[in-house]
């Protein structure tokens, strides 16, 4: 018989939940919290105070360019927001903003940083996500390069 596929379930991260039970249910170092329409997570070149693992909304990552905002990413419940982080910067020249409304885990930047130097199973899930990541980016850039913006729509860009 085949194997069933976990599909999106909404309130859950699929990064914590494809984590090994008996790590989520320890003392866990997470926070919970709300995240509110037009909150920002952290400012462009700010310090990055969290990492976010959305349960459910979306965060977009957001760049300044002569003068207008250029959207680079968008993040919900398949990933987590901060991965300047993991990549070992305090700081990024994008800024996170939410742009629907809902809640997230959170852990403080410092206390990630030092569960990332144990190479556990959070850092390969966050490895592989944060190789997702730059693959999508990279992609929406040669779509926008090379397409109209309804081709591109259409593409799934």
């Amino acid at each position: 018989m085949a194997k069933l596929r976990r599909i999106h379930v909404p309130g859950e991260n699929r990064l914590l939940v494809a984590l090994p039970r008996a790590i989520t249910t320890e003392c866990s170092p997470f926070g919970e919290g709300i995240l509110s329409l037009k909150d920002v997570l952290y400012e462009a070149n700010g310090p990055i105070a969290h990492v976010y693992f959305p349960l459910s909304g979306v965060v977009s990552l957001v760049i300044m360019d002569s003068g207008s905002t250029l959207e680079v990413g968008i993040i919900g419940n398949e990933g987590m927001v901060g991965t300047p982080v993991f990549l070992g910067a305090e700081r990024s020249p994008t800024q996170a903003i939410v742009q629907i409304q809902g809640e997230a885990m959170r852990m403080e930047a410092k206390f990630f940083q030092k569960e990332m130097k144990h190479d556990g199973p959070l850092y390969g899930l966050v490895q592989r996500y944060t190789q997702a990541m730059i693959n999508h980016i990279s992609q929406c850039l040669i779509c926008n390069r090379r397409h109209s913006v309804n081709n591109a729509c259409a593409a799934g860009c």
